[in-house]
């Protein structure tokens, strides 16, 4: 369905509406979304009712409606379903769509650029399954987010998979890790048991290692004071994972 607003054309396409201007390109898409945040689901989507346009913001409170607000966002509007009407709409959604296509494209490469930027990402390493997990899960929020954080852990796990550390200190550090990447695949918290006896102390790792710990700590409480409590204890159980990892290279069990 086309509806036309002022010298504007609006339509839907599935279940997102695009605003077409004069010059019959898309300046504007109005889809839907959801966030979650302890309890609570947020979720905002659009619909026309008659001759008006409005954003939807829907809330749930465990798993029940609270509130549901509606909020003008365009009216007047007049249904243009004609056939020329139809291929204007149709020609600005095919440019608009090859546009989005190379700037994804473009996001890839540069996706892409940031884990080539660091050293030994992709090679392969046989540490295990832990190792592998915390490897793939930091690659992608490097990827998605372009995190400074998991970017800093990163380069620090390579380094540690080239150096002679302790399996138990590894270990420690991976799942550390997996919790700042907020993996929710970790069965529990337990790694491996605390050994100083089957590596040298590595003192320069050690000191790199807790220097990210105590960055961690600092994001819990950065969590804390915006009340996401869940991103704070998952940032805390990184911190002492990789505190411990640390005192292990230190050569302190």
């Amino acid at each position: 369905m086309i509806w036309r607003a002022g010298t504007c054309l609006l339509t839907a396409d599935g279940d997102a509406f695009a605003l077409v201007d004069a010059s019959g390109a898309v300046v504007r898409w109005y889809g839907s979304r959801s966030y979650s945040d302890e309890d609570d689901l947020w979720t905002w989507d659009h619909c026309v009712d008659g001759d008006r346009f409005y954003r939807r913001t829907s809330i749930e409170h465990a798993g029940q409606p609270v509130r549901c607000d509606r909020e003008l966002v365009l009216d007047g509007l007049v249904p243009a379903d004609e056939a020329a009407t139809r291929a204007v709409v149709a020609a600005a959604l095919a440019a608009d769509a090859a546009m989005r296509h190379e700037a994804r494209l473009r996001e890839d490469h540069a996706a892409e650029a940031r884990v080539a930027a660091i050293a030994g990402a992709r090679d392969a390493h046989d540490h295990g399954d832990e190792f592998e997990r915390a490897r793939h899960a930091l690659i992608a929020r490097v990827r998605a987010y372009d995190d400074g954080l998991a970017a800093a852990l990163l380069r620090t796990l390579i380094a540690l998979a080239g150096a002679p550390a302790a399996p138990a200190a590894l270990a420690a550090y991976a799942r550390g890790c997996r919790h700042a990447c907020f993996d929710r695949g970790i069965p529990d918290d337990a790694v491996a048991a605390p050994s100083v006896g089957d590596a040298a102390p590595a003192p320069l790792l050690a000191e790199q290692v807790a220097a990210l710990a105590r960055t961690l700590e600092r994001a819990a409480d950065d969590q804390e004071a915006v009340d996401a409590r869940h991103n704070a204890s998952a940032y805390r159980r990184a911190a002492e994972r990789i505190a411990q990892a640390a005192q292990l290279l230190a050569g302190r069990g």
